[in-house]
C-alpha cells in the first residue's frame, strides 16, 4: 500500500517539473534590461534617463527597444499637454502644481498595443508618496490617474 501512495501519479509532494532558467539580463544596443523577482524586467532609457519596467511581462520582448524613440517623440511632442494634465490632477487632489518630474515608465504594453504608463512624482514635502500617472496610447493621452 505504501508504494501506491509514492507513485508519481498519487504522491502530491513530487518535485515540480524543471523549467529553463531565465537570463538575468538582456542587452540590446545601449539598453540593458535586468530581471528581478519583485519588479519583473527593468532598464533605464538611455536618452530620457528614466527607469522603465515591464511589470506584466514574463518574457522580454526585444521589439519594444525599437519603439523607444517613438515613445520619446510622444513625450516631447505632448510635453505641454502632459504637464497640464498632471497639474490639473494635482490641483484637484489639493497637491502642489508645477513641481513634478518623470519617475518611471511602464512599457509592459508597448509592443502589443503602443501603450505606455508614465509615472510622475514630486518631493516628499510636496506630494509625499502620491504619484500621478499619464497613459499614452498611439501618441495621445488616454487617461490620467493618481494614488499612493
Amino acid at each position: 500500500m505504501d508504494s501506491l501512495f509514492r507513485s508519481k501519479k498519487m504522491w502530491p509532494f513530487s518535485s515540480a517539473p524543471k523549467t529553463s532558467k531565465r537570463l538575468p539580463t538582456v542587452s540590446i544596443g545601449d539598453v540593458v534590461a535586468y530581471w528581478g523577482d519583485d519588479a519583473g524586467w527593468e532598464f533605464t532609457d538611455p536618452v530620457l534617463l528614466v527607469d522603465c519596467t515591464l511589470f506584466d511581462n514574463d518574457e522580454f520582448n526585444e521589439s519594444l527597444v525599437t519603439k523607444l524613440p517613438m515613445v520619446r517623440h510622444w513625450i516631447a511632442e505632448l510635453n505641454g499637454e502632459i504637464n497640464n494634465a498632471v497639474n490639473e490632477y494635482a490641483s484637484a487632489s489639493k497637491l502642489h502644481t508645477n513641481c513634478h518630474e518623470m519617475q518611471g515608465i511602464d512599457v509592459s504594453e508597448l509592443s502589443a498595443s503602443n501603450l505606455v504608463d508614465i509615472c510622475y512624482t514630486a518631493t516628499d514635502d510636496q506630494w509625499a508618496d502620491f504619484a500621478i500617472n499619464v497613459v499614452l496610447i498611439n501618441g495621445r493621452i488616454d487617461a490620467v490617474y493618481g494614488g499612493d
